[in-house]
């Protein structure tokens, strides 16, 4: 009876056992699911043949499916047609190599949406192999506000790049980090001569420290700064320059760094300089034919 007894209380703990770790497995299950359900990112799962087994919100969010609308169909529904071809035999190529674990990462691609428009994607794959089978899981980014972004900044360093005015960029320490084509003709400093220095290399020595201290202040405050200076070239020239300082603040209004845009006026205000003496001069010649008295104004 006591062996009864030790056996029954063996098996219900054995089962106590059975029933705590099946309770923190359906745990575990639920944090993950309500995990994958948050993510922003669509995390589909498909098996070895590439049929769509798992779906999550951010899917339906990037590709516009719902879940019953995709599971089960091809996973080739989310890729341009003549992208189809090529991943069908990629994945054969997949499937015979038995290769598990982390596959690819960061790979840019192109999806398909279920409004037949096409969605830059960033995806990440990885597989595991069960007895029932081998199952992927790609982790899919929209990166098509990255896409926009990176296609302003290429036009607008393009439009920098090709400016006829100076333009050179600095970080929060005044250390310069990019000079345009402008900069280098304007000043004579090559990009790799310039980069790493700070704006004192065109520092004239005609504007005292109090002018640059009070400069470096107001940016430093966030303030932009236009305005006429003298820089001096890498071969000692001066020159007059119209500048606009800009400082480069970041999302959380931190100042990272300045924007200086110049323009070398020194040709346009010797010219107006020479204007200024030739109307003073004209004028002293008018002045001077007021004066005189012609003989034929003489009277007898």
């Amino acid at each position: 009876e006591r062996m009864v007894e030790e056996r029954t209380a063996a098996l219900l703990e054995e089962v106590a056992e059975r029933q705590s770790a099946e309770k923190s497995l359906r745990e575990s299950e639920e944090r993950f699911r309500t995990m994958v359900e948050s993510a922003n990112d669509a995390i589909v799962m498909a098996s070895s043949t590439g049929e769509v087994l798992e779906w999550n919100t951010g899917a339906r969010a990037i590709f516009g499916y719902e879940a019953e609308e995709i599971v089960g169909q091809s996973i080739t529904a989310l890729m341009p047609q003549r992208y189809r071809d090529r991943h069908l035999e990629a994945m054969r190529e997949l499937v015979l190599s038995g290769r598990t674990g982390p596959l690819q990462s960061g790979i840019e691609m192109v999806g398909l949406r279920k409004d037949g428009a096409e969605v830059p994607i960033e995806l990440s794959l990885t597989s595991w192999a069960t007895k029932d089978g081998t199952f992927y899981i790609a982790i899919i980014r929209d990166v098509s506000e990255r896409k926009r972004s990176q296609e302003v900044i290429a036009r607008f360093k393009l439009g920098i790049e090709r400016s006829s005015e100076a333009v050179f960029m600095t970080d929060a320490s005044a250390a310069i980090v990019y000079v345009n084509p402008a900069f280098e003709k304007t000043f004579g400093y090559t990009s790799e001569e310039a980069i790493g220095k700070t704006p004192r290399i065109l520092k004239s020595g005609t504007l005292s420290a109090e002018y640059y201290k009070g400069l470096w202040e107001s940016l430093l405050a966030g303030k932009a700064l236009t305005g006429e200076l003298t820089d001096k070239t890498k071969d000692g020239r001066l020159l007059d320059i119209e500048a606009s300082i800009n400082p480069i603040i970041d999302g959380s209004g931190k100042t990272i760094g300045f924007l200086a845009i110049q323009r070398d006026i020194t040709e346009r205000k010797r010219v107006f300089a020479s204007l200024r003496e030739s109307e003073a001069l004209y004028h002293d010649l008018v002045e001077t034919s007021q004066n005189l008295i012609w003989p034929c104004d003489q009277e007898g």
